[in-house]
């Protein structure tokens, strides 16, 4: 950030945000412990008092404090919830598998836009509230896991599907979350329409691999939630929206990045794929287009300088 108040600002949200998260996962810790015996209470009761204290006074020092606190200790009782259905849960494992990946994965959103990207950083950057479609899409996982664990409960108990599921998910998170970390301040949650002076065109590590990794992790991470649920349907239905969504989204960024970076964009995507399956971004013939009309407007601004010139000599 450009002063210290911001600065510390950030800082103080990312605190919260972690202080908030780790008292969600702890509060339930006497019921997932075996060992809940009362040095171990007052150990957690000492540990969740200091973390509240420690919040209070951050909070004086940083808007929107309070909401950062209750979105990030909701994230951590899932968390903590997933945690106890994957100890206790029988044939609710894998649902607390899946409960562990979506906490974490809105968390972690929010805690590496604010190491990484901080000036970008809001109560969106949670994506808790990333759209409608997205918020009925996971009501919707959760009716067809129960209605099937009801009907069909031997569909619920494909534990090799599941830990491909498991695999999937962690790998999405992870690349999505080292494309944030490469990315830094050229990372946006949103569609960037016009260039920032820091905007610079980023093409090696996860970049090197596929042209938008975050999208590509994002798009394995969704999948993979449902394949750790067994849920057929919403599996099908993830791949889909998720890919139709992805499909539009790269072909409008990418008609940004081409206005942007011209050339180099034309030669990075001549080089590196989209990653995620039958997406190929911009089609080639649109690309062909958007090079003459590049090239064309950089004739007619060469032409006009050309005749400013003259009339300013005459």
């Amino acid at each position: 950030m450009a002063n210290k108040n911001g600065q510390y600002e950030v800082v103080g949200e990312l605190r919260i945000a972690t202080w908030g998260f780790l008292i969600g996962l702890g509060l339930p810790l006497p019921y997932i412990v075996i060992a809940s015996t009362l040095p171990t209470l007052i150990g957690i009761v000492l540990i969740a008092a200091l973390g509240i204290l420690k919040i209070s006074n951050l909070i004086y020092r940083v808007r929107s404090g309070g909401l950062i606190l209750v979105a990030a200790t909701f994230l951590g009782l899932v968390f903590s919830f997933g945690l106890y259905l994957v100890v206790y849960g029988t044939n609710l494992r894998y649902l607390g598998f899946y409960l562990m990946s979506l906490s974490f994965f809105h968390w972690s959103e929010y805690a590496t836009t604010a190491l990484f990207n901080a000036e970008k950083l809001s109560m969106d950057s949670f994506l808790l509230n990333h759209s409608k479609e997205y918020g009925i899409a996971a009501v919707s996982s959760w009716i067809e896991y129960f209605i099937e664990l009801y009907f069909f409960p031997q569909l619920k108990s494909l534990h090799w599907l599941s830990c491909i599921g498991i695999i999937m998910a962690v790998c999405g998170e992870f690349i999505r979350k080292r494309s944030m970390f490469v990315a830094a301040s050229n990372f946006s949650h949103v569609v960037a329409t016009k260039k920032a002076s820091s905007h610079e065109l980023v093409t090696h590590d996860v970049y090197s691999l596929c042209r938008h990794p975050s999208y590509f992790g994002w798009f394995w991470w969704s999948v993979g939630t449902q394949v750790i649920l067994c849920n057929p349907i919403c599996c099908i239905g993830y791949a889909f929206a998720s890919w139709n969504f992805f499909n539009g989204r790269i072909q409008d960024e990418e008609a940004y990045l081409l206005q942007f970076f011209g050339q180099e964009y034309l030669d990075y995507m001549s080089k590196v794929g989209v990653g995620i399956p039958f997406i190929h971004g911009l089609s080639i013939k649109i690309k062909v287009y958007i090079n003459i009309i590049i090239y064309l407007t950089l004739c007619t601004f060469t032409a006009l300088e050309i005749m400013g010139q003259l009339l300013i000599s005459r």
